[in-house]
């Protein structure tokens, strides 16, 4: 069956097409929004990301070369304490690219969600660390992103997961008794940025409201266009059973003269 079929059967049965098509318009916005408030279905998903970097007191990353240790001599005569006290002591800058992959695992744990006021559940959370531009290493930064239904709400979680993160290493260096100075820091190098949408509210459920009423409006006018067909082919055959047939008459029978009547007969569109 070619379009152009189609397209007469639908223009036949016009009434029946255009209740079809404004059923699926309907049930697609039903589908699409809340009415009367026309509110859309569904939830939207916001996104907002900050950039943490691991480090330590005294900016070792702006140093070229880091301070040599204290090393005694064999008769035990080393530097005087005060001179001790003056020379700051820097990890390995390997060690905070270690710490960083540790810390954003710890991100995501139980231990630092609990104290986030919006209970997030571990979905809604991704830390990882950042790939140098080249790729070949890892940086000693955490990029943090957050997922929330508004845009603010999704802001706000970023910032209190940073809380969090920060407020869980500071408890458990000072239940250690780490002094500040070899305490880790994390430094925000990257405020949470503007909000912006991942996801919008599905579409699916509109599109297949407006798709079934399409197909069934289709249907519906075909089965009207074959039922018309075959009424119009019953009429037909009844007329032509009222016809006698001369060759079934006996000797001195004479067939009366049928009355003439108007039939009406569908002629099929093609």
């Amino acid at each position: 069956m070619n379009l152009a079929r189609h397209a007469a059967v639908l223009w036949r049965f016009r009434l029946v097409t255009a209740i079809g098509l404004l059923l699926g318009i309907a049930l697609a916005i039903f589908a699409t929004y809340q009415v009367p408030s026309m509110k859309p279905r569904g939830a939207e998903t916001w996104s907002s990301q900050s950039s943490l970097l691991v480090t330590q007191p005294g900016f070792p990353e702006g140093r070229v070369i880091l301070p040599t240790p204290i090393v005694t001599d064999a008769n035990g005569d080393g530097q005087p304490d005060e001179q001790k006290d003056e020379q700051q002591e820097f990890a390995d800058p390997g060690r905070f690219t270690m710490l960083a992959d540790l810390y954003a695992q710890l991100a995501v744990s139980d231990q630092v969600l609990s104290r986030v006021p919006e209970r997030p559940a571990p979905a809604q959370i991704q830390a990882m660390t950042v790939q140098s531009t080249s790729g070949a290493i890892t940086l000693p930064v955490i990029q943090l992103t957050t997922m929330a239904e508004s845009p603010a709400a999704a802001q706000t979680l970023n910032v209190h997961m940073v809380e969090a993160l920060r407020g869980h290493l500071e408890q458990e260096q000072a239940s250690n008794d780490i002094t500040r100075d070899e305490r880790v820091q994390l430094t925000m190098i990257s405020r949470p940025t503007p909000p912006f949408m991942v996801s919008g509210p599905s579409k699916t459920g509109a599109i297949l409201a407006l798709m079934l009423c399409l197909i069934g409006t289709v249907a519906v006018t075909h089965l009207l266009e074959a039922l018309a067909n075959r009424k119009a082919a019953a009429a037909s055959d009844e007329v032509v059973s009222e016809f006698v047939d001369p060759w079934t008459l006996r000797e001195g029978e004479f067939a009366e003269p049928a009355e003439p009547r108007p039939v009406a007969v569908a002629q099929r569109q093609r």
